[in-house]
């Protein structure tokens, strides 16, 4: 444990520095005298009250569910206390940085509480370890004790407000459907000659200045599949992600398996779960590749899911 004087505290020492100088230079002494032992008694009990409270807690586990960038979330934190401690203050501690978190009343027994978490940008943190922080009872020294604890903070991106079925880069395709023997987009790609005019992607190519092709691939007997296409800037990556996120997290009503696919990832999404944390973890960490960069996974045909 660690004790720190506080602003009030050291005021609170002024005051006895003085009352030291009134002792030794007036002839009040037995007033300035009761006075400095009152003061003295003051502080060692409040030292005394603010260690015993830290030494009777401790905390047995955290928990920090995945939650959308730009917004708080409760974090979870399990207690044990022998006896009633009051004025509490948490601190998580992660890497090179501290997230303060509300502050308690008071705690009593084998508790859980659920704090909120402030709004995090989207990426992946890890919690080293939680800080607890009490100034009780009379605010003149602040008394710290850390507990080791590992977890992991998964910030996705906020799901966009129109949750489409599947998430298509670079155009407004939705998900493919299974068995459509139709060729769907996977995603963009420069203009090479023999391609189609149809295939132009006129929204794309005005953006880059340079004609831009959609790149198809046949869809026959395929899962309908979220597809988010990688490859282009940081800003045309992120409302896709939103998009994506949206449609992942919709997925706990649906009633036919999807796949979730992009470049290094095809995953198989069962109907009526909710959103594996994995993927979720992709969702914080994605970001944008160059525009020669390999189109996204493909599903595995029907066929060769059964042969896997």
């Amino acid at each position: 444990m660690r004790v720190r004087l506080t602003e009030l505290g050291a005021k609170g020492l002024l005051l006895l520095a003085a009352l030291e100088v009134a002792f030794l230079a007036t002839s009040y002494s037995n007033l300035f005298f009761l006075l400095i032992v009152f003061c003295a008694v003051l502080g060692l009990l409040g030292l005394a009250s603010a260690l015993r409270s830290l030494r009777a807690l401790s905390v047995l586990a955290l928990e920090v569910p995945p939650g959308p960038a730009h917004a708080a979330r409760p974090v979870r934190l399990t207690l044990a206390v022998r006896r009633r401690t009051f004025d509490l203050a948490f601190v998580l501690e992660t890497d090179g940085e501290e997230i303060p978190l509300p502050a308690v009343a008071t705690v009593v027994g084998l508790t859980t509480l659920a704090l909120d978490l402030p709004p995090q940008p989207r990426g992946v943190r890890t919690t080293r370890a939680v800080r607890a922080a009490t100034r009780f009872p009379f605010g003149l020294f602040e008394v710290r004790r850390r507990w080791p604890l590992a977890a992991e903070c998964i910030t996705h991106p906020a799901p966009a407000p129109a949750t489409a079925g599947a998430a298509q880069r670079g155009c407004g395709d939705g998900s493919s459907s299974a068995g459509s023997g139709t060729a769907v987009v996977a995603g963009l790609r420069p203009f090479r000659a023999g391609d189609a005019v149809r295939d132009v992607h006129w929204k794309a190519t005005a953006r880059r200045g340079t004609p831009i092709a959609k790149e198809r691939e046949p869809d026959a007997g395929r899962e309908p599949a979220i597809v988010v296409d990688r490859r282009g800037t940081a800003a045309e990556l992120e409302p896709m992600l939103a998009t994506a996120t949206a449609a992942v997290l919709a997925l706990g009503t649906a009633t036919r398996t999807t796949w979730f696919r992009s470049q290094g990832l095809a995953l198989r999404l069962a109907p009526g779960t909710a959103a594996p944390r994995e993927l979720l973890r992709w969702l914080a960490t994605a970001t944008p590749l160059p525009a020669d960069a390999p189109p996204p996974d493909r599903a595995p045909l029907p066929q060769e899911a059964t042969r896997a």
